[in-house]
């Protein structure tokens, strides 16, 4: 499956949550589609287009 799956992605995705964190391995092509803020983070002069490890604190 392509589907969060490590071998072929090219983002990871750290969610903390109350002390616990979840792992989403990702594409960024399919964060782009469906997210105005991914696309201008990925695409855009900053810091953070260059990294593949994101982490998203609740």
């Amino acid at each position: 499956s392509m589907f969060n799956n490590p071998l072929l992605s090219d983002v990871t995705i750290f969610q903390t949550s109350n002390g616990s964190t979840r792992t989403y391995h990702a594409h960024k092509v399919v964060l782009c589609m469906a997210s105005p803020w991914f696309t201008k983070a990925l695409t855009g002069d900053f810091k953070v287009s260059k990294l593949r490890d994101f982490l998203l604190c609740n």
